[in-house]
């Protein structure tokens, strides 16, 4: 095909008559017959590209057809034109496009930031258009389902895609064997996969709560204590306050961890696992979090006979932890403690027929670690701690 210099009006020229012909005859063969036979025959190469892009942008705007007829289209209209039918650019495309695809399928978990895949691969973000080509390929995953937007900008979460049928025929429904402080387990009962939140100001006696609970248990359960703010001292300490007990007995029933943050990713799951966190610690911007720490636990345990326990601070004067009624989303029992009295705010599953939610008692801490109740459960329906 000659070469000549371009005329700047020509091209302009060729793009009007290859879209009237398009137009009259409702046909693509009559575009291409218009630019091989007619002035078009005179058309550099850069230029058919140019003709090619102008004929791209009016099937999306004009035509609205898939993506799939204009590629059938473009096979067309480059065979048409002695062209390959794709570009090298297009190949490059191609290859990046499945990279990308490779990576969210085999490398990416969860939440994950476009400038993640900037910094695993190099060598496709090195210019603006670059960046703006891999913004392009995440478009295309999302559309596809295979990522979903997180929120924040240039934030995304892979889609989680498989999915298995619960077979709950095979399992027994009963209710799990473990002692609860303050005759709570004559009221409420737990499962498997549970979550219960203890909820408590400061200073309530939450810790004493939780180990008192690891110290009942742990003969029938394998008892995980993550604890976020004692060091090793300060815990043997509250280990000694337990009158008739041994230390050596609590380091070998219960296995204490220093943990402060993530506690998803070490919880002990299955048969017969109790994990008391003590407690999930909130600050700064955090409190919009914590009912997603809470979801990425139940996510963790949920399939499993393991059950968790978690220890919240809250303010006076409300029922629920810091970040809110979220907080309540998860948790099959959500208690609430302030000095010297406890409620159970939200209970699912109840050992009587009568729903327990809304019960308070009084108790009391001897010695800085004996429970003592002392007045009986009941409903205050206006009571607010």
């Amino acid at each position: 095909m000659p070469k000549q210099p371009r005329d700047e009006d020509r091209i302009k020229n060729m793009v009007i008559s290859g879209m009237q012909a398009e137009m009259e005859t409702g046909g693509l063969d009559m575009v291409v017959s218009v630019l091989k036979d007619g002035d078009g025959k005179q058309c550099t190469v850069q230029e058919i590209r140019e003709i090619e892009t102008q004929l791209v942008l009016s099937w999306r705007l004009k035509e609205k057809i898939s993506e799939k007829e204009i590629k059938d289209r473009l096979r067309i209209y480059r065979q048409g034109m002695g062209l390959p039918f794709e570009t090298p650019q297009e190949k490059q495309s191609k290859i990046v496009m499945a990279e990308i695809r490779d990576w969210v399928q085999v490398v990416a978990h969860g939440s994950f930031a476009i400038r993640d895949i900037y910094n695993y691969f190099p060598q496709y973000s090195k210019s603006t258009n670059d960046k703006k080509y891999l913004s392009t390929c995440i478009a295309r995953l999302v559309k596809e389902h295979l990522l979903e937007r997180d929120g924040r900008y240039g934030q995304y979460r892979k889609c989680e895609l498989e999915i298995e049928r619960m077979d709950f025929l095979s399992v027994e429904a009963k209710a799990l064997d473990i002692w609860l402080p303050l005759e709570l387990g004559n009221l409420v009962e737990l499962y498997p996969g549970n979550i219960v939140v203890i909820s408590g100001e400061k200073g309530s006696g939450k810790t004493t709560l939780a180990m008192n609970i690891a110290w009942e248990n742990r003969n029938t359960w394998d008892v995980n204590y993550y604890n976020s703010e004692m060091g090793k001292a300060e815990l043997k300490k509250r280990v000694l306050m337990f009158e008739g007990t041994e230390p050596y007995e609590w380091a070998e029933k219960i296995s204490f961890y220093p943990r402060a943050e993530n506690f998803h990713d070490v919880l002990q799951i299955g048969d017969n696992k109790l994990n008391l966190i003590d407690y999930l610690e909130v600050s700064g911007d955090d409190y919009p979090q914590v009912s997603r720490w809470i979801l990425d636990i139940h996510r963790a345990i949920i399939q499993s006979n393991t059950l968790v326990i978690i220890c919240l601070q809250k303010p006076p004067g409300r029922d629920e932890a810091y970040g809110g009624t979220p907080t309540r989303d998860k948790p099959r029992l959500y208690l609430s403690v302030s000095r010297g009295k406890i409620k159970i705010v939200d209970a699912k599953n109840w050992v009587t027929s009568e729903n327990p939610t809304g019960y308070l008692c009084d108790f009391k801490i001897i010695n800085g670690h004996k429970l003592i109740q002392s007045s009986p459960w009941g409903r205050e329906d206006r009571f607010t701690l």
